[in-house]
Parts: C-alpha cells; structure tokens; sequence
C-alpha cells in the first residue's frame, strides 16, 4: 500500500469513502465533487472497489473524464462487478492475484449469507462474528495489494506514467495498519454520508460531505414494469430489495416472505434471482435488478411507492 501511495508522488493522495455498503450519482452532486477537484493535474490513478463502492466511485470518474481527466482504473483479475474489456471512456490496468474471479465471488456469496444468518439476539456474538468477517475481506484486499506491489513490471508502469493524483475508496478492516500514516496525508476527504445524519461534531477542512451520491434524475421505467406498477390502482406499490449483494436466499425464507407479500393488497416489485419461492403470489413479480432510483422517482410525480423494503445501509437511507 506504501508504495502504492507514493505513485501519486508530491501532489499527494485523496482518500474517498463510501461506508461499508451503493448506485449512481446525481448530476448536481456529481458536478459539485468534480469542481473541487477541477484543478487537479488530469492523469488519474484509481484503486478500484466492488459493488455499489464502485457504481458511486464510476459516476465520478466518468465525470472527471468528462472534463479531459486522464482516468486509469487498477483493478485485480478477480473484480466481480466491472468488465474492462466493456467500452469505457476509463482506462483499465488489470493485474493478476491469487484468486478467480470465481473463487472471490463464491467467498463473498459465502460471507453474504454467513451475515445474513448471524445470531442477532446476543450483541456480543453478532459483533464478535462480524468482526471475523470485516477481517477476512480485510485480508483479501491486502492481499491483492500484496500482489499488485509485487508486479515489478506494473510497478515500473505506473511510476513511469507519473500520475497526478490517487484516488481510492477506504476499506477498514479494524486492523492497525500502515494505512493509518497514509490517511493522514490525505489532501481531501469526500465522506458518503450528510451532515444532519451526524451529531455536532468539529471536523477538518478537508473533509466533505458527499452523502446521496446514488440519486439522480429519474428515467422512465421498463414498459412491463411501467404497466404493473400503473395497475396497482389506489394501493400502490411496494419495493423490496436487499441491496447489490444480496439476491437470492433460503428457499424455506423465500416462501415465507413472498407468503407475506402475497396478503397485501399492494403489488410488489422485489429484486430476487433465485427459485422462484411456491408460494408467490399474484401481486408479487421477481426481477433480477430493479431500477430504484427510477422507481422512487416515481413517487415525486405520483405516490405510487408507499413502502421501500431495504437493508439499513447509507445508501438506502438516502433513499
């Protein structure tokens, strides 16, 4: 990681947090991070994250390139969500590392279920197991860390290259690391949450709140989908989905829910890949992604939605 930094040479390093778990930016919001950085010198390095960390992180990079940005992506062979062989206007550097992509995705499908289930009426043993968790992603990252800075021939690339500028989202795993030393001479801090989701507390001048960087101006839905949720009537609609991480679950939990769905009078859009559950009912329709934040701009024009089923995460909060 320490030689990773020093990539970014005298101009100094940006450390970008999103939280522990997001989509899209807003136009406003998108222009508002970006102006900020305006001045920066236009080649770009970017250590890359995964799942909504990366669907936030991309909409900024766009931007940047936008603007005449050079933006080059560090991503390990193993990277679930993105492909870089897709045309982009971001450059890809992919490196090799000690896992599949195969074998990374059914870690992370592992612990996302391992999560899912953890005992949460002893706060101790749900810590302590979440912790274990937190740690081995930990340990994954650092390790493809480990591999890239190994590279000699990456290494001399990118020092080659001379980027301006580092930009990387932050995962804590709750470990002292040397990371500690390089948060501190970060230039900026841009931090996936508002100001009144926090108490009054004092903060530095180069930390800035970029909290709803998912919203963005709702486009119009799916025809099928247009339709369904048009058909609801004066009920309404209620959207379920457990976040980009979790898509499938239990057959026995799925039967359960969409039992329970079944008795309401609303109709129901819930994000589900997997056995379509026996006890579905009439009103409910499975989707492999839902658009949500087209969905939820919806409601400002009619109130269509009146429930949002969702993990407690930032990024459903700013929902």
């Amino acid at each position: 990681m320490k030689e990773f930094v020093q990539i970014s040479a005298k101009d100094g390093t940006v450390v970008f947090s999103l939280g522990p778990v997001v989509q899209d930016l807003t136009e406003g919001k998108a222009d508002l991070i970006v102006s900020d950085l305006a001045q920066i010198p236009q080649k770009v390095l970017v250590w890359a994250a995964e799942y909504s960390h990366w669907m936030n992180m991309k909409t900024i990079l766009e931007e940047l390139v936008h603007r005449g940005h050079e933006v080059t992506v560090l991503a390990s062979s193993a990277s679930i969500l993105f492909d870089p062989n897709n045309s982009s206007a971001l450059k890809f550097e992919v490196f090799p590392t000690s896992l599949t992509k195969t074998e990374f995705n059914n870690i992370s499908m592992q612990e996302i279920k391992r999560w899912s289930e953890l005992p949460k009426d002893t706060f101790w043993l749900y810590f302590s197991q979440m912790q274990e968790m937190m740690w081995m992603f930990g340990d994954i990252i650092r390790n493809f860390c480990k591999d890239m800075v190994s590279n000699k021939k990456l290494m001399k690339k990118l020092e080659e290259a001379r980027f301006d500028i580092l930009f990387f989202f932050l995962f804590l795993s709750g470990r002292p690391t040397t990371l500690t030393e390089t948060m501190g001479k970060a230039d900026i801090w841009l931090i996936r949450n508002s100001w009144n989701f926090q108490f009054p507390h004092p903060l530095l001048p180069n930390v800035d709140f970029v909290g709803g960087l998912h919203c963005k101006p709702a486009k119009p839905l799916p025809k099928e989908m247009e339709e369904f949720v048009q058909s609801s009537g004066e009920n309404g609609v209620v959207v379920f989905s457990l976040g980009s991480m979790v898509i499938n679950m239990k057959e026995e939990r799925a039967n359960v829910i969409a039992s329970a769905l079944a008795q309401i009078p609303q109709k129901v859009l819930w994000r589900f890949d997997g056995k379509k559950p026996d006890t579905l009912g009439l009103n409910t329709r499975l989707y492999k992604w839902i658009p949500q934040n087209d969905l939820l701009g919806l409601f400002q024009m009619t109130p269509k939605i009146i429930v949002l089923l969702s993990p407690v995460t930032l990024y459903f909060l700013k929902d």
